[in-house]
């Protein structure tokens, strides 16, 4: 069998690499997430930090923030809530009462946000500097970090998922 990515046709060349990247992380996470109780998603085990729950939902937040970033406009206030956003990052909010269904919901409303918001981003924009307070990240370093991110997060959750 040949493995390939999905490529989204309406994105430039380098965005859509970066959409299929996600896409490609995004399989695996739904289906670890997929086949755990409420209980097992909520569970943080001796020595971590954080339940498989709140990184979905970390990641989830992430892309949002992100998407926002890269159009310049604000987060509304009910997106902040459902992605525990409003609460500082560190250490990252907890998520409660979560099942494998809901947080794939959410999963999927944070990347359909994210990839509305890629959809916009031209060639010319990859150098841009994005909106974010004090720090200068340019667009192409948002979007390249995204993979980064959702991959990190995806193997503490396998680690996790051994210490359920």
């Amino acid at each position: 069998m040949r493995a390939d990515l999905s490529v989204p046709a309406d994105l430039s060349p380098f965005v859509a690499g970066v959409a299929a990247s996600l896409d490609f992380g995004s399989r695996w996470l739904k289906g670890l997430v997929g086949e755990l109780t409420p209980e097992q998603l909520a569970k943080e085990p001796a020595g971590f930090r954080n339940s498989i729950a709140t990184l979905v939902v970390h990641i989830g937040a992430a892309e949002i923030h992100y998407a926002h970033q890269l159009t310049g406009i604000e987060v509304p206030d009910d997106l902040e809530r459902e992605y525990l956003m409003e609460v500082p990052p560190n250490p990252i909010p907890a998520a409660a009462a979560e099942t494998a269904e809901s947080l794939t919901a959410k999963l999927e409303k944070a990347r359909a946000i994210l990839l509305r918001a890629m959809a916009c981003v031209t060639e010319a924009d990859l150098a841009r500097e994005a909106e974010s307070g004090p720090d200068q990240q340019s667009v192409r370093w948002v979007l390249s970090l995204l993979p980064n991110h959702q991959a990190m997060h995806l193997g503490q959750i396998l680690l996790l998922r051994k210490h359920l």
